[in-house]
């Protein structure tokens, strides 16, 4: 694992750690950094089935939910700070265009 992905994996983490156990609006309860590694891990199976680029793919869920607590506009805002967090660092902006538009179009109409 590169340190980029240490790095990222450890803003997310922070991000979710203390995630209510209670229904909250939009949130299911129990909403965890568990079910980020479970999104990662199905993402980079299927990418492998698939033919899909691993670095892409790896980013993208790692990410995906990092702007969680901005409720129904997590994924929107979600691509803002993951294009923010990928440009500070220098990476490459292809790969930095792909993973920000995975991550703005993930979520669809979620309900309880």
């Amino acid at each position: 694992m590169d340190e980029l992905t240490r790095e990222f994996e450890a803003i997310v983490r922070s991000r979710l750690a203390d995630w209510p156990a209670q229904w909250e609006g939009y949130h299911w309860p129990g909403y965890t950094w568990e079910h980020t590694l479970r999104v990662r891990d199905l993402a980079l199976r299927l990418a492998g089935e698939m033919g899909a680029a691993p670095e892409v793919v790896g980013l993208a869920a790692l990410l995906h939910d990092i702007e969680k607590a901005a409720g129904r506009e997590h994924a929107a805002v979600g691509a803002e700070e993951t294009a923010r967090l990928l440009a500070e660092r220098a990476v490459d902006p292809e790969l930095s265009a792909r993973v920000v538009d995975a991550i703005a179009t993930h979520a669809g109409g979620n309900t309880p």
